[in-house]
């Protein structure tokens, strides 16, 4: 039973991670509470989300590239900086 507790949390890892992309504000209303996160097997908690707080910054890097004057790609990616560790950011 605890290998497909592991399982069903490895899955929905992956999921709440495309969600996250896609829907951010529905991921987050997915996310485990707490008291839900301490209940469960430590084998299990260990694939589930892992809360945080801090102070940090969130910075905006954009990348243009092009092969000509009217043929132009820009594509942009967020970066949340905590301390020493970061994370790409969606939303």
């Amino acid at each position: 039973m605890l290998d497909r507790g592991i399982e069903l949390a490895r899955q929905r890892r992956l999921e709440l991670s495309t969600l996250m992309k896609r829907d951010p504000k529905a991921a987050l209303a997915r996310m485990l509470s707490y008291s839900e996160l301490q209940a469960l097997p430590a084998a299990v908690r260990a694939e589930c989300e892992q809360p945080w707080s801090g102070v940090g910054s969130i910075d905006l890097r954009w990348e243009t590239s092009g092969t000509g004057e009217e043929h132009h790609h820009c594509q942009h990616q967020n970066i949340a900086f905590v301390g020493k560790d970061s994370w790409r950011v969606y939303g």
